[in-house]
């Protein structure tokens, strides 16, 4: 479905008349000049009408790619309250999103108007959230958003709040206002050579190369960070973007050699700003869903799983916490990894750190438990490998509890 111009509406009239006329005229000849008026008609047919970039809000999937198929494949999500657009049914579908990014043809099968099909989709999406409602989104969608892709196709940015230090009455004097003006005025060129572009049925794209030096750079970025994507790299806990960080920073090199109004093809200076820019948004996605922070569920409940096993095995000894099915442990850990995507997580993770093994056997899994992992952990005397002679008392875990064990004292994790 795309919109019509008054120019298409009224020649898509006149095709129908023309044809309603032929089906019932009986004469031979006045059906024959029909048709040869009907063949001229349609020769006269109008050129597409193309509305131009269009924007949007807080949306549906079938309404967006509606409105991307009639604008041409262009369109842009924006938003200053980014809280509706995450909390709404516009990212209710993260994959159509993660096609848009990678520029894959689109489809949407709706049983009242047909199938929609956007070819070559160029998509931006730009929200301002505050902390609380993404915090909300990314615990809702925190393994759908990261597994799918969908985070590490972004640049992300939590910026530090300029409260205390804003101007009253005038331009704070630490803000340079120059640029902010100068920013405004080339987003609104840019935004009518769009328009222009995307009004222009005819209009072919332009190929942006790179150059020699450009080149060059790309490549020591790109061996940078396959560096960087090794256990002990600099961005083994965000690897999903890294391994996309040299394609986001090709882009932005684009972005800013048009946004510029630059000639020629994407040069070495450009590159290298592109290039410092992507650094800085990945130090800030590290921030945001690295290991040790409040976005990354994986590392909170692997934490909150190993302070769980050095208090059993401080209680219970070694010998009865060393082996236990893994429905066990899931039963009776902690709240928070009951869930089964995230005590998945957990485990994967505590697996990855060489803190405990999984044995698969009949009927489920068996856990096992790294005794060099733990030894550093946990209280010295507990750590025996036989069962202790000692009367005991049954607790919720099903194990037993040494009756001559004091309370836990402490441990240092090892993370």
């Amino acid at each position: 479905m795309k919109p019509k111009s008054p120019e298409q509406a009224a020649w898509a009239a006149e095709c129908k008349r023309l044809l309603k006329k032929i089906t019932k005229t009986s004469c031979d000849e006045k059906a024959k000049l029909l048709q040869e008026q009907y063949r001229l008609h349609v020769g006269l047919r109008p050129k597409p009408f193309m509305p131009g970039l269009r924007e949007f809000g807080d949306t549906t999937t079938a309404a967006f790619l509606e409105g991307l198929a009639s604008s041409g494949g262009t369109a842009i999500v924006m938003a200053d309250e980014g809280g509706t657009v995450t909390g709404g049914q516009t990212l209710a579908h993260l994959a159509v999103w993660n096609k848009t990014w990678d520029g894959t043809t689109l489809n949407h099968d709706r049983l009242s108007s047909g199938s929609i099909v956007v070819e070559n989709p160029r998509v931006v999406v730009f929200l301002a959230i505050q902390p609380e409602p993404f915090r909300r989104f990314f615990e809702k969608n925190h393994y759908m958003a990261r597994e799918s892709g969908f985070a590490c196709r972004g640049v992300w940015a939590y910026v530090e709040s300029t409260q205390g230090y804003r101007g009253v009455g005038g331009h704070s004097p630490n803000r340079s206002h120059s640029a902010v003006r100068r920013f405004q005025r080339l987003r609104h060129e840019g935004e009518t050579r769009s328009n222009e572009i995307l009004r222009d049925p005819d209009v072919t794209r332009r190929l942006l190369r790179l150059t020699a030096g450009a080149t060059r750079l790309r490549q020591q970025f790109a061996a940078e960070m396959e560096l960087s994507l090794r256990p002990d790299g600099a961005y083994a806990d965000v690897r999903d973007q890294a391994s996309k960080a040299v394609e986001i920073a090709t882009r932005m090199a684009g972005v800013m050699h048009c946004f510029f109004q630059l000639d020629g093809d994407i040069d070495e200076g450009t590159m290298h700003d592109a290039i410092s820019l992507m650094r800085w948004h990945l130090e800030e996605y590290k921030r945001l869903f690295g290991e040790p922070n409040q976005y990354s569920h994986a590392f909170e409940d692997a934490i909150k799983l190993q302070n769980f096993l050095v208090e059993q095995i401080n209680a219970h000894g070694w010998f009865r916490m060393s082996s236990f099915p893994r429905s066990q442990l899931r039963t009776y850990g902690p709240n928070a990894s009951r869930l089964p995507k995230r005590f998945d997580a957990a485990i994967d993770y505590l697996v990855r750190q060489g803190a405990l093994t999984e044995e698969r056997v009949k009927g489920g899994a068996r856990i096992q438990l790294v005794r060099e992992y733990f030894r550093p952990l946990v209280h010295s005397f507990s750590m025996a490998q036989h069962e202790p002679q000692i009367s005991s008392l049954p607790n919720g875990l099903g194990f037993q509890q040494p009756g001559q064990l004091g309370p836990f004292t402490g441990y240092r994790p090892s993370f």
